[in-house]
Parts: C-alpha cells; sequence; structure tokens
C-alpha cells in the first residue's frame, strides 16, 4: 500500500459511523457509540484549538498524530525525547538487511514480523544467550537439531522455573533467520499479517503454541519493538496494533506511538 500507510486513519467528520469513529471517541474522552454527532465535533474543535490545529472538527492525520504525540509524551515521560530521536541500532540496521537477503520469498509484512519478533530475544543471529550458543546463528531459541548441530544450555519456563534446553545450530544467519520465519510463519499468523493486524498475528501465535502466557501479555511489547524498528527509519510500516485503516502514529520528527511492557515468550520448537 506504499505510503498511504502512513495515514493514520480516514478522515471522520459529521455523519461519520463505524470503528474509526469509536476509536476517535474513546481518544478524546467522549461517549463511543461510533456516530460522529455534534457532541463528537464540539470536542474534536476544542481538541483542535489547544494543538494549534485548525479547529473544522475533521479528524484527519494531523488531528490524530497530534493526540497520539500528546499522549506519548503524557504516558511515556523522558523516554519519550529519547524514542523520538529515531536512532536505529546498527544491531537492528544490520538484522534488516539480513533479512531482506534470507526473506526474499516472504511478503514485507512477514519479514517485518520476523525481525520484530527476534528482537524481543536482542540476539540477531549471534546465538541467542551469547556465550553459550555463541556463533550459532540461532536468532529466536529455536529449540533442537540444526543444519550445524546443537547446544545445551539452561533456560526459564514463563513461569521462572528452570530446564536444560537443546538449541538450534546454523550455519549462517540468514539460514537462522529464514529457519525463524518458517516456524513462526504459520497460515493463521500469515492471514493475519496480510490484514495488517500486529494483535492478530500474536494471538494466532498464541494458538499456534509459540507464547505461552496470555496474548495480551505480549502484544504491547510486540508493538514496542515494532514501533522502535519503525522510529529507528529500519523500515516504513505495513502492519499497526489493529490492522486495517489505522497504523501506527507517526509524526513530523519521525516519532512512533508505542506502549512498553517486558517482553518473553516461549522458546519456539523446531516442528512443522
Amino acid at each position: 500500500m506504499g505510503d498511504r500507510r502512513l495515514i493514520i486513519m480516514t478522515s471522520l467528520r459529521l455523519g461519520s459511523t463505524g470503528l474509526d469513529v469509536k476509536k476517535w471517541q474513546k481518544a478524546i474522552g467522549v461517549a463511543a457509540d461510533g456516530v460522529f454527532g455534534s457532541a463528537t465535533h464540539a470536542a474534536t474543535v476544542e481538541f483542535q484549538k489547544a494543538h494549534d490545529l485548525t479547529p473544522d472538527g475533521i479528524v484527519g492525520s494531523a488531528t490524530w498524530s497530534a493526540h497520539q504525540a500528546s499522549w506519548y509524551q503524557s504516558t511515556m515521560g523522558a523516554d519519550a525525547t529519547a524514542s523520538a530521536k529515531g536512532t536505529a541500532t546498527p544491531a537492528d540496521l544490520a538484522a534488516y538487511k539480513i533479512a531482506l537477503r534470507a526473506g526474499s520469498g516472504l511478503t514485507e509484512a512477514e519479514r517485518q514480523y520476523t525481525l520484530t519478533v527476534a528482537r524481543g530475544e536482542g540476539y540477531y543471529g549471534k546465538g541467542w544467550k551469547e556465550g553459550f550458543g555463541a556463533g550459532s546463528h540461532n536468532w529466536g531459541a529455536v529449540q533442537g537439531v540444526g543444519p550445524a548441530g546443537f547446544f545445551n544450555t539452561e533456560d526459564s519456563h514463563a513461569d521462572g522455573s528452570k530446564y536444560v534446553g537443546k538449541f538450534k545450530r546454523y550455519n549462517s544467519d540468514s539460514e537462522g533467520f529464514s529457519d525463524m520465519a518458517r516456524i513462526l510463519l504459520k497460515p493463521n499468523v500469515k492471514a493475519a499479517l496480510k490484514r495488517g493486524s500486529l494483535k492478530e498475528a500474536v494471538y494466532a501465535q498464541h494458538s499456534n503454541g509459540y507464547f505461552e502466557l496470555a496474548p495480551e501479555k505480549y502484544l504491547s511489547a510486540v508493538v514496542r519493538n515494532y514501533g522502535k524498528l519503525v522510529a529507528g527509519g529500519v523500515f516504513k510500516p505495513k502492519l499497526s496494533e489493529e490492522g486495517g485503516t489505522t497504523v501506527l502514529a507517526i509524526v513530523g520528527t519521525g516519532l512512533v506511538i508505542v506502549a512498553g511492557a517486558a517482553f518473553a515468550y516461549k522458546r519456539m520448537k523446531g516442528i512443522t
């Protein structure tokens, strides 16, 4: 969809109805009945005046982004300034180059999602639990015996209990990324990504057995990691939390509106 994905939502005005109207009504604190009536119009005008926007009562990308930026600053505090700089880590940029090469058969949404989940582990193929599996090219704690063998290391389940697991070794970062993508991208996850929805993908991932806890425990973390990759200029967003006509808000500075949370997920078993 190209740059149209940077549009926050379709323009809303008096007479508009639907889910996007409900989202906007919740954002500005009016009754979320899905009908853009006089009360919603008045609240929108007041919001626009307070943020030096044209007070026309029409919600376009500028009005929505202004609200998101305001929310982000108040919610994230000092972290907002650092995030707004949008500086990707060298590892983020290098990892995406590998993902482009190794994931040539993937859609861009599938490639972005795989990279986002890998970012939760933070090793990017160096060998998950570097020092134990150093040089294993394992991107996401993928269990089993890989093309280059395996390594054993102690790990923890989501409940904190310890176990010793067998984790795959690969011959290259590209090989490791490709296998992780194969494991993650089952048909129901691919269908969710085709609709542009991170939320649906996370819930589908849970149903496939890769996230141990309730999926909402992981969703904000996945959104957070996706947002950091976008804010850092690693890739242009093809996904959003809900999918459809709304996307992660991008304002002039390159700031991406995300929520923080701890990230952990079940170690992925190398099964078909």
